[in-house]
């Protein structure tokens, strides 16, 4: 039976996980069908191959992710302050620095919520994850 677009089903599971579904829900505000699709809709991101992060595995990314960015930066800024001999190679550096410092703010932004997520209990945003999944495959 399809209504407005959802099909009504009956779903059996364990009154454990029902129960912690329950508190979940509550602590977000969030009916238990919306939980329930939410988790579900993430379960098919990407390719499949979803890492899941606790927010302190998602913090010591990020925050390890950071700190390759700074010394980065760090050595950027090094070799601006050498080219300022030669304008076209000091502003292609500039540039450079500036897309790695918006980047920065970004993963500052990141482990916020994951640093959140940790003492409020409140779930990581879907975006701060797949953030985290990307820059576990960096190199850097």
């Amino acid at each position: 039976m399809s209504d407005d677009g959802y099909t009504r089903i009956t779903l059996r599971i364990p009154d454990r996980l029902h129960a912690r579904l329950s508190e979940v829900a509550a602590q977000t505000s969030k009916s238990m069908n919306a939980e329930i699709i939410g988790r579900l809709e993430e379960s098919f991101v990407g390719d499949g191959r979803k890492v899941v992060f606790t927010p302190d595995t998602m913090s010591l990314l990020l925050r390890s992710r950071l700190e390759s960015l700074k010394a980065m930066i760090s050595t950027l800024q090094e070799e601006i302050a050498a080219a300022d001999f030669d304008p076209g190679v000091a502003e292609g550096a500039r540039d450079e620095l500036e897309s790695m410092q918006e980047f920065a703010t970004t993963i500052r932004q990141a482990l916020f919520y994951a640093v959140q997520a940790k003492y409020s209990g409140t779930p990581i945003p879907a975006e701060v994850e797949h953030l985290a999944s990307d820059l576990a495959q960096m190199p850097f």
